[in-house]
């Protein structure tokens, strides 16, 4: 099966494969990715509502023309829908649920923005590591 290779090649194989099953079962005995802690809700920059995913609920945040509806459930996030003179298009509405960091919500006549910070916001992950 490995005609021509030499017993350091089968060394470094060995090692490889050990430290891959090795990173699988260290990934599954942390729960892979953490689970979000927090909704951060940023309008024109500067940050107007943080609230703890453990909190269901609604939370109105004002705009310029009217208010946003941020809907809070275990683990998740939205924006409920805005009446089209404030939201015109109401993609942030359309953007439904969020449940990981790596998703946003984002109200561009707003300027608003929804966002998950995870327990460990801000370490390296899978596709940075």
């Amino acid at each position: 099966m490995l005609q021509g290779t030499t017993r350091a090649d089968k060394v470094l194989l060995a090692g490889m494969v050990l430290a891959a099953v090795s990173m699988w079962f260290v990934i599954r005995a942390n729960g892979g990715a953490a689970a979000p802690a927090e909704a951060v809700v940023v309008r024109a920059g500067k940050e107007v509502l943080r609230v703890s995913l453990a909190r269901p609920g609604l939370y109105k945040v004002p705009l310029v023309r009217g208010e946003a509806v941020v809907e809070v459930a275990p683990g998740r996030v939205r924006m409920r829908p805005m009446p089209r003179s404030i939201c015109p298009r109401g993609i942030c509405s359309e953007t439904g649920w969020i449940s990981t960091p790596a998703q946003t919500i984002v109200c561009v006549p707003n300027l608003l923005s929804v966002r998950l910070t995870g327990v460990r916001d801000g370490a390296v992950d899978a596709l940075a590591g």
